[in-house]
């Protein structure tokens, strides 16, 4: 099986053959690092083709709406209650939330198991009724932390890691062309390549993650047991 590919090896990638055409001294190393640390975060985020990783925080019995974390691109699947014991929330657009609970649901303060879960912009989940003192995890992909170490992989396929190259050389080219450089011989097609390579790993992870979500179930009433979960926390795979 072949190993992720690395930020060396990325780095090279771009250097032989492709900017050994230009012949300039313009791309250092710490630059073309940045590219492909940028390119690696935009690519994650516009694809959702980065590492999957799991946010968990306990309820306070008071709270209603929990801050994401910033790296968090997408929900997958919220989770309540701890291992072995777990109850997938389903979503709830919040419009609707007055339409399934009543108009007046956001005075309710009772707390317990949430029904229902919804997302306010990109930047908090909520829930009714107020989550009780059990924990909740959510799943979904993010945008990975930057290569610090040559020998730092790539969290995506090698095809995607390949991806992330051709971007960063065109992040290259196109920052000395602002400089009144001239473009490469194939600047051109790297744009295209770019542009077809990065829409087929779109529609790749809709074909891997799209339809095998496992929908949540309304509950009818509140679980009594109540377990003590962990404060939060991101764990990566």
């Amino acid at each position: 099986m072949a190993t992720p590919l690395t930020q060396l090896a990325i780095r090279q990638q771009i250097i032989e053959p492709w900017l050994a055409e230009v012949n300039s001294d313009f791309y250092t190393p710490a630059v073309i690092d940045f590219a492909i640390n940028g390119e690696y975060k935009l690519f994650c985020a516009e694809t959702l083709a980065g590492p999957i990783a799991n946010y968990t925080q306990t309820g306070d019995g008071t709270t209603r709406y929990f801050a994401l974390p910033p790296e968090i691109v997408d929900i997958w699947r919220v989770d309540y209650g701890v291992s072995g014991a777990q109850i997938e929330i389903p979503f709830m657009a919040f419009q609707n939330f007055s339409m399934r609970f009543g108009t007046q649901w956001p005075g309710i303060t009772a707390a317990g198991t949430p029904y229902a879960y919804c997302v306010l912009g990109d930047y908090s989940i909520g829930f009714h009724p107020i989550i009780d003192v059990t924990s909740f995890s959510v799943y979904g992909p993010i945008v990975p932390d930057d290569l610090v170490n040559e020998s730092d992989t790539l969290l995506v396929s090698s095809a995607d890691a390949y991806t992330v190259a051709k971007r960063a050389y065109l992040w290259l080219i196109e920052r000395h062309l602002m400089r009144g450089g001239t473009a490469p011989a194939n600047y051109q097609r790297v744009v295209e390549e770019v542009k077809e390579e990065t829409k087929k790993s779109q529609e790749r992870i809709r074909r891997l993650y799209g339809g095998i979500r496992v929908a949540g179930r309304m509950l009818t009433q509140n679980i009594t047991s109540l377990v003590q979960g962990f404060g939060p926390r991101f764990n990566w795979p």
